[in-house]
């Protein structure tokens, strides 16, 4: 299999993020739908309720347990034997649908009793409808399962457009519905659309698999060495995920002893929460990862460390300053996203109080999706198990009493220093192993400096704000999206130039990257091309 060249990377790496970007910020819109037609009520409540399992499910089972495992064993057979490759994809994808489909009937047939268990403040009148809309939803795990496997196969045949383009269904048929059903029993109807738009993100990447050549067979080889080592790798892996998202219901059940509505704040802060990492870092660790897989390969992993080490670099660079803004900005991002219709302005302040200590999380929480794929690509799932576990266990210790001493705002610091905790553990076993950090020399300055750069560029932008802030509160979506467009592109820019001052070496490589391209600009515009400038006809 072809080595991606650098400059492949970088346009693969601009290429997702573009799409990400694009994608979230049509998730955004949703979300502004959500918030504008049913606010943070008892049905929100519901539909949050009721999209949790599947989501969870298909978080644990696909996207963190089976494509990690199974980027690198495809790769493996691809690199010797192409039709060998595909008979694992066969026996791999028939193994996952009839998982999938067990999953289902089992989770639809005990929704009555795993339901209530979960979200336990929950009325009965509140359980009922979740437990109407989790039938309608469900089932679409098996779509959505097949989506996430085929998406990895994709990604590592360095084919990033539809797996990154394809969540967007989502989003297309739920927005309409949210804005022009007005029946009584609309949430029905956008439980429907969900299901629809999450089924239909298998089939927009089916064609593009097709192309590839792929050769699909019907057939159960249990036995193939391939599918025996997807099982020995991806059951820890499945272990570390299900004790991860065992915080996730511990969140959930928590928020929905608090009142009616909280499981709706929590949902909202947390889709601005992961905005640094779904934007920013994840298309880096689905770009970078299958070079780590390759890497690992090699004898003493070729360049595995140093490949950790120049992303590690970048989402330091790209999430830190962003996590700041958030923290300081927090208030008006979530008014501009959600404020509107049923979502009043007391939703707004909760959400972002929220959502503040929530982001003391968002840069340990991208740096661990770069440093567990350095795990994953060297095959090692058992010890992201026990680091998780233990940081369950502090969770699980510490959530519940500072929810009952500062209500939302003591289970969002709880989460985040979790998140911390996992990332710290991460690291300090990945220096013991390969010298990591210690022998780059770079960690304290290269931290220090963005940091300082971070705080500064928000300071700046939290005195800018001072001045829109009266203005703000009066001004309606068009007017405060300015404002807030304001803030984003004046803190990154006072960000790079204080970077840049300070060299780090990203913000120098940014900066002089559009120094250069503005120069080619100009010299094109000094020395026009032969004909145009004379009217001569090109040869």
């Amino acid at each position: 299999m072809k080595q991606p060249s650098s400059a492949r990377l970088v346009r693969a790496v601009g290429l997702v993020s573009f799409l990400t970007l694009g994608i979230a910020l049509l998730g955004y819109v949703r979300e502004g739908a959500f918030a504008a037609r049913l606010g943070t009520s008892a049905e929100m409540d519901a539909y949050v309720a009721a999209f949790f399992m599947p989501n969870v499910l298909y978080l644990v089972v696909i996207t963190g347990a089976l494509s990690p495992v199974f980027i690198p064993i495809f790769m493996e057979y691809a690199q010797r034997d192409k039709e060998e490759a595909w008979r694992v994809f066969s026996s791999v994808l028939n193994l996952v649908a009839l998982t999938l489909v067990v999953v289902t009937g089992i989770g639809i047939a005990t929704a009555r009793w795993w339901m209530p268990t979960i979200f336990s403040g929950f009325s009965p009148q509140t359980l009922g409808l979740s437990l109407r809309l989790t039938y309608i939803i469900f089932p679409t795990i098996v779509f959505l399962g097949l989506s996430g496997l085929v998406g990895a196969l994709l990604n590592s045949l360095n084919h990033f457009l539809w797996p990154a383009a394809s969540p967007a269904a989502y989003s297309l048929l739920v927005i309409p519905v949210l804005l022009l059903a007005r029946t009584e029993r609309a949430i029905y109807i956008v439980a429907a659309a969900t299901a629809l738009g999450l089924a239909l993100q298998l089939f927009i990447q089916v064609p593009a698999v097709r192309r590839l050549g792929a050769c699909y067979r019907l057939g159960f080889d249990f036995r193939h060495p391939a599918v025996l080592k997807l099982a020995k790798l991806g059951v820890p892996l499945l272990f570390y995920l299900l004790v991860a998202y065992a915080s996730v219901v511990v969140e959930r059940n928590l928020a929905s002893r608090l009142w009616s509505g909280a499981v709706s704040i929590v949902n909202y802060a947390t889709k601005l929460f992961v905005l640094p990492t779904n934007l920013l870092a994840a298309p880096l660790s689905i770009v970078f990862y299958p070079t780590f897989a390759r890497e690992a390969t090699r004898v003493n992993c070729g360049e595995l460390r140093e490949e950790i080490v120049k992303a590690s670099r970048l989402i330091i660079f790209i999430v830190l300053p962003a996590a700041v803004w958030m923290m300081i900005h927090a208030r008006p991002v979530t008014q501009l996203l959600y404020e509107r219709g049923q979502f009043h302005r007391g939703d707004s302040l909760a959400t972002a109080a929220f959502l503040t200590l929530y982001c003391l999380g968002s840069l340990p929480t991208a740096l661990a999706t770069i440093l567990l794929r350095g795990f994953y690509s060297v095959q090692d799932t058992l010890t992201p198990l026990g680091i998780e576990t233990a940081s369950f266990v502090f969770y699980f210790v510490a959530a519940p009493p500072l929810t009952r001493l500062y209500g939302l705002q003591g289970l969002a610091l709880a989460r985040a220093l979790s998140f911390l905790l996992v990332t710290v553990a991460l690291v300090i076993v990945l220096e013991k192993r390969m010298g990591l950090f210690a022998r780059a020399g770079w960690l304290v300055s290269h931290f220090g400096k963005v940091l300082a750069a971070s705080l500064a560029s928000g300071l700046v932008t939290w005195l800018e704000f001072g001045f829109f802030e009266a203005s703000f509160d009066r001004q309606h979506l068009l007017g405060r999206a300015l404002i807030v467009g304001l803030l984003a592109v004046s803190g990154g820019i006072v960000y790079l130039a204080l970077s840049y001052s300070m060299r780090v070496e990203e913000a120098r490589s940014v900066i002089d990257r559009f120094l250069t391209s503005l120069g080619k600009v100009r010299e094109a515009e000094t020395h026009p091309v032969k004909g145009y400038a004379t009217g001569e006809k090109l040869p």
